[in-house]
């Protein structure tokens, strides 16, 4: 059992993980970052107006999952017509899914967070994993099998067992990015979070070093085998004097990451890095000087010939000369290309050697006046060079790549390294020992160019991002740099397929054994009709990234990708017609009912769908976006919420779903109240009263007295109500709301909410600080000293006479009189609080701008700020019980808590 973990240079690939797990986890989880605090509440609506779908997974024709950005999980129970967000419990990225029709299902993303589900997706548990990487898929292989792929080339083996998780993590390589050697026999190797590790024979056996922090380090060189430097990112130069047992680090400029040290001798030195960055020491690397380069790109590598001639080289193409020692620079006359180029080689001050992307090697003759490409027989990124002696020379890339020349570059032939990972850095020790070393903690070593390499590890390199599984022992793996990998035993062990391209692969899917298609960037579409074991390139029409492909069987397929693509063939990929989606949004996830009922989502919450076979796409409405002013919860599976536009709508699962009811109008709705299981209000603008008789289904409007804008209703029993609004508007009825009278209240400022504490007693708050009484059912009414100038939008008693209000800036009062006397409470709040609420004993809630709630378990004297899960603001909220509670606001925003919040 082997756990790999690296975290790989950012300017280059994602970072790669191998693992396979067949025991009970004992260690502690490595991670990267302390995971975020997972909240009590979580989001039911919108369902994802800024999020984006990444994956759907149907169990049967009727019953669907779909998961995405933010932690959205969604489900259908008809086929997609109609979905319902369901609470994850996460606010991790969701890239996968996959759910079988016992309603079993994993969904998994952002730093190795994976969920179950045994109930079709109605509730989630968060599992328990030994790795944080990015899982980009997985497939469930039974009820209690699976198997996951994903970032820095994760490869995770699942069983369950008694709902654990079983895994281990014993085992943390590195992507060496630099190697360096000091004779036949003393080398370094370096690389992520600050490996270092070193060989005293020749690279037979390595000791592992620290630079005593965990910044990645790009760049090393060595005076002799006890003195040396290493670069590397934030700025960090690295100084060892005693063959790297020990290290000083000097800090340069932090914004800066160093990719390259090159010394002169031992004292002149210079370093280079992003932003076209160089530095020059004369004194050993004691201290550094900023020299102007001329460009802002990325210099990846820097070489001299002497103290005078120089040369560094950078992404898109860039390759600076110097002639005297780096004072000024100069653009070398490179030829017309984009490439990013990672190494230079100078032999003298007239001949020099670049490598880079598309398997660029370039070569100069007259000191980088002009320069020629060499033909290199790939197309592979080449990233280091060495000279050997005379004409011969070795270069390493992508993919294992070594190739070798033995005629000045004239001729380049590839010669087998024994790996599949990225070869980063490649050093010539001495005249016939070649030391190359990369991704996944690998090096492998000749003696002398020939076809047997030695390796010293032998993992995944690649970013994995989709897999599929034939049956339950034999799947498919796809990921970047064309790679593709198979397995026969379940996940267990992996083998490396031959792609036929370089570019990134984004999506896989089998129909069958033998036919299975991929897709990938830049148009890209691969087939295979003999299992995975040779893949044919197809004319896909676009150069655009295709990002996910559904084969139907073994003649129709659906291929989706950027701006809204959609691809379809019906020949098994002879041909690919592309297709009209009615949208220019990314589209990520596909599920193939039969030839013509297909579903396709993206981001922004896209869902289109169509029932003639991609004649004709239609938009799915996910939900309500107009602002939510109020909630009211009639239990805890019955929840209504209206707002804007005359929006209502209700839930009578918990919000697993919810509809949009019809109200008739399209003012806006400012709060709800209802005063048993069926009868209900609504108050809105235009002195807008709505009532209902069956629980919110449907509603009416009753004539009022008023115009102004009504913003809060409450009743004392199902007959006694009064609702309040703008200009100190008071209306009152004592008939359950079929004939309502206007009350003067005395003030002429908004009024924003009201409360009833008797059948007779209320109290209102509003604008400026405006709190008034009234003890005779709104004939008259007292204004109260609230004690501040702020706008108060919410007031709520806990009884007869404890109340609370709260309003503009963290404003909150407490009373414990009925309302006569108002107490300011130092809340330490400065946010907008919109509405509060008692949940039950000494326990109240309030909710505000931002998406903030606060609790307070002290009769609100006291108030924490409670976790929650959404940046919008929110107008109201609601409890049923102590632990029971829902909450509301701008753009349709639903979230939900049963654990108090």
């Amino acid at each position: 059992m082997i756990i790999s973990l690296i975290k790989t240079n950012s300017r280059l690939i994602a970072g790669f993980v191998f693992i396979s797990i067949f025991s009970s986890c004992t260690e502690e989880p490595f991670s990267p970052e302390k995971p975020k605090e997972e909240s009590a509440w979580y989001l039911q609506s919108p369902l994802v107006r800024d999020n984006g779908f990444r994956a759907v997974s149907f169990a049967d024709d009727y019953n669907g999952i779909a998961v995405g950005t933010g932690g959205i999980i969604i489900i259908t129970t008809d086929g997609g017509g109609t979905w319902g967000g369901v609470g994850s419990g996460t606010q991790s990225n969701l890239y996968c899914v996959d759910s079988r029709g016992s309603g079993a299902g994993l969904t998994a993303g952002d730093s190795g967070r994976l969920l179950s589900t045994v109930d079709g997706g109605l509730n989630w548990n968060l599992e328990s994993l030994s790795q944080r990487d990015n899982l980009n898929q997985v497939r469930m292989l039974s009820d209690s099998s699976a198997v996951a792929v994903g970032s820095a080339g994760a490869v995770l083996k699942l069983d369950y067992y008694e709902e654990r998780w079983s895994g281990e993590n014993i085992v943390i390589p590195d992507l060496f990015r630099a190697v360096f050697f000091v004779g036949a026999d003393t080398g370094y190797v370096a690389g992520s979070a600050g490996t270092v590790f070193k060989t005293e024979n020749g690279g037979s056996d390595w000791t592992r070093l620290t630079c005593g922090q965990e910044t990645d380090l790009n760049g090393l060189y060595f005076f002799d085998s006890e003195n040396g430097i290493a670069a590397g990112n934030g700025g960090l130069l690295f100084k060892t004097s005693d063959g790297g047992v020990t290290w000083v680090s000097i800090q340069l400029i932090a914004s800066v990451d160093y990719y390259s040290v090159f010394f002169v001798d031992n004292l002149i030195g210079f370093i280079a890095g992003t932003g076209g960055n160089i530095i020059k020491t004369v004194d050993g690397g004691d201290s550094w000087s900023p020299l102007e380069s001329g460009t802002s790109e990325d210099l990846n590598m820097i070489f001299f010939a002497d103290n005078q001639h120089g040369a560094a080289a950078g992404s898109n193409g860039t390759i600076l000369y110097t002639e005297d020692g780096g004072s000024n620079w100069t653009d070398s006359g490179a030829p017309d290309l984009s490439a990013d180029l990672y190494d230079v080689f100078l032999e003298d001050t007239d001949s020099g050697v670049i490598t880079g992307s598309g398997g660029t090697i370039l070569r100069t003759d007259d000191g980088g006046s002009t320069w020629y490409a060499d033909t290199t027989g790939t197309a592979k990124t080449i990233y280091g060079y060495a000279a050997i002696d005379g004409n011969r020379a070795v270069a390493c890339g992508a993919g294992g790549l070594i190739l070798f020349t033995d005629d000045d570059g004239a001729n380049w032939s590839i010669v087998e390294s024994g790996t599949q990972y990225l070869l980063f850095d490649i050093f010539a020790s001495g005249t016939e020992r070649i030391i190359a070393a990369g991704a996944s903690g690998v090096i492998v070593s000749s003696d002398g160019i020939s076809v047997s390499w030695k390796t010293r590890t032998g993992e995944i390199d690649s970013y994995l991002t989709d897999l599929d599984f034939q049956n339950d022992l034999t799947g498919i793996a796809v990921g970047y740099y064309g790679t593709i990998i198979r397995s026969i035993d379940g996940g267990s062990t992996w083998s490396f397929l031959e792609s036929g391209t370089d570019n990134f692969l984004f999506s896989l899917d089998f129909s069958d054994l033998l036919n299975g298609t991929a897709v990938g960037e830049s148009g890209t579409i691969l087939n295979t009709d003999d299992g995975g074991m040779t893949w044919a390139e197809q004319t896909s029409g676009t150069e655009k990234r295709i990002l996910k492909v559904s084969r139907l069987d073994e003649s129709n397929a659906l291929a989706v990708g950027i701006d809204g693509l959609i691809l379809r063939t019906l020949d098994g990929g002879a041909t690919w017609t592309e297709e009209t989606s009615g949208t220019g949004e990314d589209l990520y996830a596909i599920e193939l009912f039969d030839s013509d009922r297909n579903i396709v989502m993206g981001d922004k919450g896209t869902i289109i769908e169509t029932d003639d076979g991609g004649l004709n796409w239609n938009i799915v409405n996910t939900g309500v976006y107009s602002t939510l002013n109020s909630v009211w919860m009639i239990d805890a599976a019955t929840v209504l919420a209206a707002g804007e536009n005359g929006a209502i709508v209700r839930t009578v699962d918990s919000g697993v779903r919810w509809n949009p009811v019809s109200s008739g109008t399209e003012a806006e709705l400012s709060e709800l109240c209802f005063t048993g299981s069926d009868r209900g209000y609504i108050v809105g603008a235009e002195g807008t009263i709505l009532e209902t008789y069956d629980g919110g289904i449907s509603w009416s409007e009753i004539n009022g007295p008023v115009s102004d804008h009504l913003k809060s209703v409450s009743f004392f029993d199902p007959a006694i109500g009064m609702a309040v609004g703008s200009a100190g508007a008071v209306i009152y009825t004592s008939d359950s709301g079929e004939n309502w009278t206007e009350r003067d209240s005395g003030v002429g400022s908004d009024l924003e909410s009201v409360f009833m504490t008797g059948d007779s007693t209320a109290i209102a708050v509003g604008a400026g600080g405006s709190v008034i009484f009234s003890d005779d059912a709104g004939q008259s009414w007292s204004l109260a000293s609230s004690g501040t100038i702020s706008d108060l939008e919410s007031v709520y008693f806990s009884g007869t006479m404890i109340g609370i209000a709260s309003g503009a800036s963290g404003t909150i009062l407490k009373t414990i009189d009925g309302g006569l006397v108002w107490n300011i409470v130092d809340s330490g709040i400065s946010g907008d609080l919109n509405s509060v609420f008692h949940i039950g004993e000494d326990k109240w809630i309030a909710a505000g701008a931002g998406g903030r709630l606060f609790k307070s378990d002290d009769g609100g004297e006291t108030w924490l700020e409670s976790t929650g899960i959404t940046s919008t603001d929110l107008r109201s909220v609601y409890f049923i019980d102590g632990n029971t509670g829902t909450a509301v606001g701008l753009s349709g925003t639903i979230i939900r808590t049963i654990t108090g919040g």
